[in-house]
């Protein structure tokens, strides 16, 4: 009824670091040669409001799209710096325009703000020394679209749509409608403006969005607000997102490490960024933001290994994620989904809000306790432990204490998990050798993406015999057979074996395919 989710770019579903906020080019720059110094990987950069000239002179966020050439430089310059790095720039702005601008001027002698019953202008909410784009004028529209233009030129790659919540009761607007039902509506006009313009540029689109509406979705992405850094405030976040989903909007993503401090510190607790990062990186979108530094090195050695093994994971995980995204814009399915959603018959799984469903295949368990302690709940069939191996059968409650390094993660049986090689960020190197970790129990299907084709899968186990096959490829494959017994037999069709040999947790393959190819496999006797 109101759509399905736009495709994000594959870049989206790196990771993004943001504070509110950086200051300068040299903090920027210091940010990014860390992140490559220490090989911890990202994607994308954020600039919260101080990329604004003359923002530092007001209390309250507005817009006007002058770059602060003093304190960044020439915008090209960045752009082009971080490019060679492997990284994308995303700026801020809000739909509220500053009184003392010319773009305030223009758009007043144009008429290109929304009215005030009483006369004169509407005043947003959440600063009344600005005016707000009238979204329902078509010509507002277009010129609040100019606007970014001349940044999408240069390479910036999207923009962080914050606020929209702002419009007053007795506002009125182009259309006709006034505040009151207009409210809701509002910020879904101001997040397509703005993803329209970044797709007329960019050939791909996204936002980074804080309000919405129905049909938000088709405008992704959104993130969940300024959530406080405290442990209700991270399992609050997460009950959130998966509403979030339940609703529509099937990709987003949440402040990690928390927005602000409530005891006023500068940093959060090191276990508690720990633990909201490992949720985080599991998420639809990870992003690293908040009013201090959220970079992993601020927060000691154990938090920086910890982060850099889940972001290294999640990289891992693009391929999957992507076929996620891809399903999402397809059928409308979330990315991160309740237990319920996978397990609509078991009524249990109905009662459980502190564990996650990443797709079909992996249960997330974020630990939202300072001592490490969860409750785990393992739905109906078998599930191995992603760390371990150790193979359990559902259903099953479980309480343990998750060391700090992880947090529990269990792949389900019948799955198709596909993994890339290890990188720094996504452009960094093609999907080969491309991983499939199979756990085939009876059978499994699903449909991948390589990136930009679709791929075909589909595993049996029959007595004996295993069979697999994938749609026609050209592509160097690792298959990952997971606790499966020894294999006496292969035998490829539209492919060739390069090895085979056995693991701790099952037998690894590699083949080459020429075409769509059929691999049978005899079980040896046990």
């Amino acid at each position: 009824m109101t759509g399905r989710p736009a495709l994000p770019p594959l870049w989206a579903l790196g990771v993004w670091y943001s504070r509110c906020m950086y200051r300068h080019r040299a903090e920027v720059e210091e940010v990014v040669e860390r992140l490559r110094g220490l090989d911890v990987p990202g994607d994308v950069v954020h600039l919260d409001p101080l990329w604004l000239e003359g923002r530092g002179q007001h209390t309250l966020d507005g817009c006007h799209f002058r770059w602060d050439r003093e304190a960044f430089g020439p915008p090209e310059e960045l752009v082009r710096w971080l490019r060679e790095r492997g990284v994308r720039l995303s700026l801020w702005e809000n739909p509220y325009v500053w009184e003392d601008t010319p773009l305030y001027r223009e758009g007043l002698e144009r008429g290109y703000f929304v009215r005030s019953r009483e006369g004169g202008l509407a005043r947003p909410l959440d600063n009344p020394g600005a005016a707000l784009v009238d979204f329902t004028n078509p010509e507002a529209v277009r010129w609040w679209q100019e606007q970014h233009r001349p940044y999408l030129r240069l390479g910036v790659a999207t923009f962080k749509t914050d606020y929209g919540e702002g419009l007053p009761e007795d506002a009125l607007l182009w259309d006709g409608s006034d505040g009151r039902r207009a409210h809701n509506l509002y910020p879904l006009l101001y997040n397509q403006a703005v993803f329209q313009v970044i797709s007329e540029e960019r050939g791909e689109a996204m936002v980074f969005g804080r309000s919405g509406y129905a049909g938000s979705q088709r405008y992704p992405v959104n993130w969940t607000g300024d959530v406080p850094s405290t442990w209700e405030g991270l399992a609050a976040t997460l009950r959130a997102g998966l509403s979030l989903g339940l609703s529509g909007i099937a990709l987003w993503g949440h402040d990690i490490g928390g927005f602000w401090e409530p005891e006023g510190r500068r940093l959060p607790d090191p276990v508690l960024y720990t633990r909201w990062a490992q949720f985080g990186l599991l998420s639809p979108v990870a992003r690293f933001h908040g009013t201090g530094p959220r970079e992993p090195w601020e927060y000691g050695e154990r938090a920086l290994r910890t982060v850099r093994r889940f972001a290294r994971l999640r990289y891992r995980l693009l391929p999957y994620l992507w076929a996620l995204a891809h399903a999402a814009a397809g059928e409308g399915l979330p990315v991160a989904r309740p237990l319920f959603l996978e397990f609509p018959d078991d009524p249990a799984s109905w009662g459980v809000d502190w564990e996650y469903m990443l797709g079909p295949s992996l249960l997330v368990a974020p630990v939202t306790d300072p001592d490490g302690l969860v409750e785990l709940y393992l739905p109906p069939g078998l599930w191995a432990d992603w760390w371990t191996g150790e193979e359990l059968q559902g259903p099953l409650w479980r309480r343990l204490r998750a060391p700090l390094e992880r947090l529990p993660l269990y792949l389900r049986e019948d799955s198709a998990v596909p993994l890339a090689p290890p990188m720094r960020h996504t452009g960094e190197r093609p999907w080969e050798p491309l991983t499939l970790l199979l756990r085939v129990r009876r059978r499994l299907s699903a449909r991948l993406w390589l990136p930009e084709r679709p791929l075909r899968l589909w595993a049996e186990r029959d007595g004996r015999w295993l069979r697999l096959g994938l749609s026609s490829s050209r592509q160097l494959y690792v298959l990952e057979l997971l606790g499966h017994p020894a294999l006496a037999a292969v035998r490829v069709e539209g492919g060739r074996l390069l090895s085979m040999r056995r693991t701790g947790r099952g037998t690894r393959i590699s083949l080459r395919t020429a075409g769509a190819c059929l691999l049978e496999a005899e079980v040896a006797a046990s």
